[in-house]
């Protein structure tokens, strides 16, 4: 996804494999932990979720939440479609600030897909596109003004795999999506790729209660434009983070902190979720 830079493509992905996962270790049996699930015909879920960080400067501190609501739903236990709609914030506290509060709507995505089980294995692939609804100005954003917004349709695709290892679960996930053409002033650019890879290991401790370790790598590759392409514009990032969950019913947490491995300057960044699922009657196998 286009619209935050990599990181948007890494928390979609992120998204992914800990839905994949949640939802193979929160229904247990008598001699497992991890491995029943619920069959239903429908399942719908509601996710809001908070990512926070805070930077020192010299001349000014920088505090960024970083919101988004989710509606995710399983048609005919197999068919999947989801809806994600960012919020970004900025507080900024200094003497040389001349806007200190800002908020922006970003770029809402939508996406279609498939997922299903194979023994112990979980495959999950989709398709989406990012819609342009966020505030961008190429001018805002050299000046270090919120620009949530990407100002570009994109599209991608997304793959996740998960394997039960009770009561273990082993998670990968994958996703590239690309810019299509934006008209700027002097030239139209596109970008060719935004991707993102994950490994996760998560462990369900007992029926509610779990916890995963994540190492997560995102790049984005030189954006192209009219006169060649831009190597100021590629990116490369790696992470770690470590997460605690907490299930009860239809109704899950997520409490978490990342660390970037690749730039020792970075805040942690410190994130929750919460999630509600409605789901057709059921029963357990």
């Amino acid at each position: 996804m286009v619209r935050l830079g990599s990181v948007s493509v890494t928390l979609i992905a992120f998204l992914m494999a800990m839905g994949s996962t949640i939802s193979i270790g929160a229904q247990t049996s008598g001699h497992q932990r991890i491995g029943v699930e619920r069959k239903t015909d429908w399942e719908f879920g509601f996710e809001l979720g908070n990512g926070m960080t805070y930077e020192v400067y010299d001349s000014s501190d920088y505090f960024t939440v970083d919101s988004y609501a989710s509606i995710d739903m399983v048609i005919v236990k197999s068919w999947t479609a989801s809806f994600y709609a960012p919020l970004s914030a900025n507080l900024v506290i200094g003497d040389d600030v001349w806007k200190a509060a800002m908020v922006g709507l970003g770029d809402i995505e939508l996406s279609a897909g498939w997922t299903n089980r194979i023994a112990d294995t979980r495959v999950s692939a989709s398709l989406r596109t990012t819609v342009p609804t966020g505030e961008w100005n190429p001018y805002a954003a050299a000046e270090g003004v919120l620009t949530p917004g990407s100002g570009r349709w994109s599209v991608g695709m997304a793959l996740s795999v998960s394997r039960i290892i009770d009561p273990v679960v082993l998670g990968a996930a994958f996703a590239w999506d690309v810019g299509l053409p934006r008209a700027e002033r002097f030239s139209t650019t596109w970008r060719p790729g935004d991707m993102s890879f994950s490994l996760s290991v998560t462990e369900v401790l007992n029926d509610r209660v779990g916890y995963s370790l994540k190492a997560l790598q995102s790049a984005s590759l030189p954006e192209l434009r009219n006169d060649g392409y831009s190597l100021d514009s590629f990116s490369y990032t790696a992470s770690m983070s470590i997460e605690l969950w907490y299930s009860d019913g239809d109704a899950s947490a997520r409490f978490g902190v990342s660390k970037s491995v690749t730039s020792s300057d970075a805040p942690a960044r410190l994130y929750v979720a919460l999630l509600y699922t409605l789901r057709s009657e059921n029963h357990d196998e």
